[in-house]
């Protein structure tokens, strides 16, 4: 089970991750904070994060992960797509396409 941290505020066991302009939603619930810049850690695996702004990191293994703006870094492997429009991405091992427009890509293997 996966323990996510949005700016400091903790949830437990959440499996897909939106983030809209100033809305986060987690598993269809709406957990927004109330500050302008959003970042999320996972402590374990997400099966998706999809997200405009901020950075993700994900202590674990990732499903397909899109970040407009902001740096993804997943310790383990990232099993589908990856896009960024203006962030690096990080990671184990990227099983399928990655993509950014303004930024590195960057594994372990």
């Amino acid at each position: 089970m996966s323990t996510i941290t949005i700016n400091g505020m903790t949830i437990t066991g959440g499996r897909n991750i939106v983030v809209n302009g100033n809305r986060v939603i987690v598993d269809g619930r709406d957990v927004t904070p109330d500050a302008k810049e959003v970042t999320i850690t996972v402590d374990g695996n997400v099966e998706r994060i999809e997200c405009d702004c901020g950075n993700v990191t994900v202590k674990g293994n990732a499903g397909s992960v899109c970040n407009v703006n902001g740096a993804v870094r997943v310790d383990g492997d990232i099993k589908g797509p990856v896009q960024t429009v203006s962030g690096s991405v990080y990671s184990n091992h990227i099983s399928r396409s990655v993509s950014t427009v303004a930024g590195s890509i960057m594994g372990r293997k």
